[in-house]
Formats: structure tokens, sequence, C-alpha cells
């Protein structure tokens, strides 16, 4: 995870950007990285966690490293997951990137290569 920016404007509300690693792999001598990084923006209201508010996630930048694709199947929105599929064709190979801000119900998986 990489932050990119935070802001708070004059009501309170946040806004910040996030890079996510997606598509973990770790080799048999023990290292690890990733084949595909997520950035999302978030914006979370002053009134976080009142009726009717919400936290909304989207999409900004999807990067893959060559031979990888994404492939989004949920953007985000108002309390929306974001999943997104990283895959390589030629070996078969995939993970799932989800991530889901919800108050009091944050969950971030960066999806192990499979």
């Amino acid at each position: 995870m990489r932050d990119i920016s935070s802001t708070t404007d004059a009501a309170g509300n946040q806004t910040f950007v996030t890079e996510y690693a997606a598509g973990i792999y770790t080799l048999p001598d023990g290292q690890s990285g990733s084949v595909a990084s997520v950035t999302i923006k978030t914006f979370i209201p002053a009134t976080g966690g009142t009726s009717g508010s919400c936290i909304t996630s989207t999409i900004e930048k999807l990067e893959a490293l060559p031979g990888w694709t994404t492939t989004v199947d949920r953007a985000g929105g108002c309390d929306k997951e974001i999943r997104v599929e990283v895959s390589n064709s030629a070996t078969r190979q995939k993970a799932d990137f989800s991530f889901l801000m919800i108050f009091g119900k944050t969950r971030i998986d960066s999806g192990a290569i499979r």
C-alpha cells in the first residue's frame, strides 16, 4: 500500500488516494511481490457512520506487468465493493483483488496468484 494524497476539506470530509498491490506472489526462495496495482480514490464524509452517509470508493488507475491484464468486475461507488481480476492468459494464472470500505466493515484483499 502506498499513500499518494490525503486531504480534509473545511467541512471535515476526507479524500485520499492510495495505490494497492494486486496479484501477490511468493517465490520458492522467499522473495515476494505483485504483478499489478490498483489506485483507489476514497471519499469519507465528515458525518461518518450516520444514517444516509456512505464511503465512496472509485478506481483511479490500473497497472499490470507485461503479460498480465486487469479486468474490473465491480467498479465501487457509495458503500460498494471494488473487484479487479488480474490474469495471465499464457500461464493461466489469476488473482482476485477486492476492496471494500464501509464504516466498521473495511476489507482489503490483494489476491494471491493461483
